[in-house]
């Protein structure tokens, strides 16, 4: 029954795609499956000899030293939270870390159980989106003709620093510029109130948004 117990466990245990470790109290690595190792290229032989603290970033290790220290403290049995390793060849692995200790009956902790789970490509594209958005919005930003980018639905999404000056300069009533209103029910709303010079601009935006036409220039 004891060999099923621990077979069962193992194949747990070595389940791909996220890494396990069981460590000390002292922050040593007591076993690791094969995922972690390939997550952070050391062998299995190589993390014995060394502590999760040494693999954590620099700049994540007092965060996730404050929480450990709680569960030593017996204040709490368990955290997660987002932090970085460094990898034996350097480079940076960007992961979700789960941390859920087994106490002895004196309460104090006999080994730590810890899920990683590797990030990296969702943050690498987190960053290529913001990078992205940052150099639209600096084209945007640099035209003088008054733009507001809309969603599929006619939301205004973003507008640029032209369209915001003529919104101040004309007194509007909302600090966000329109940001997060429904431009087409804005145009039905001025066309109900008898704005006829709007029902054109309505319809090519409706025709833009629902891909029948290509653009449209009032």
């Amino acid at each position: 029954a004891l060999q099923e117990s621990e077979a069962r466990f193992r194949s747990y245990f070595e389940l791909p795609l996220t890494g396990r470790a069981i460590t000390s109290p002292d922050k040593g690595w007591i076993d690791v499956n094969t995922t972690l190792c390939e997550m952070l290229g050391y062998t299995k032989e190589e993390l014995m000899q060394m502590t999760w603290a040494e693999l954590t970033h620099p700049d994540d290790l007092a965060a996730d030293l404050a929480q450990f220290d709680r569960i030593l403290a017996d204040e709490i049995n368990g955290y997660d939270l987002e932090k970085r390793f460094l990898r034996k060849d350097g480079h940076v692995i960007h992961s979700i870390l789960a941390v859920q200790c087994l106490r002895n009956p004196d309460r104090s902790v006999d080994y730590v159980v810890a899920l990683i789970q590797d990030i990296t490509k969702r943050k690498q594209a987190e960053e290529a989106l913001q990078a992205s958005e940052f150099f639209i919005n600096g084209v945007l930003n640099s035209l003088t003709a008054h733009i507001a980018v809309l969603d599929e639905n006619g939301v205004i999404i973003s507008v640029n620093e032209a369209w915001k000056k003529f919104a101040t300069d004309n007194n509007s009533p909302d600090p966000d510029c329109y940001v997060g209103v429904n431009y087409l029910t804005v145009c039905e709303t001025a066309v109900r109130a008898g704005e006829k010079n709007t029902e054109a601009l309505l319809r090519g935006m409706k025709a833009v948004l629902a891909g029948s036409q290509a653009q449209f220039i009032d």
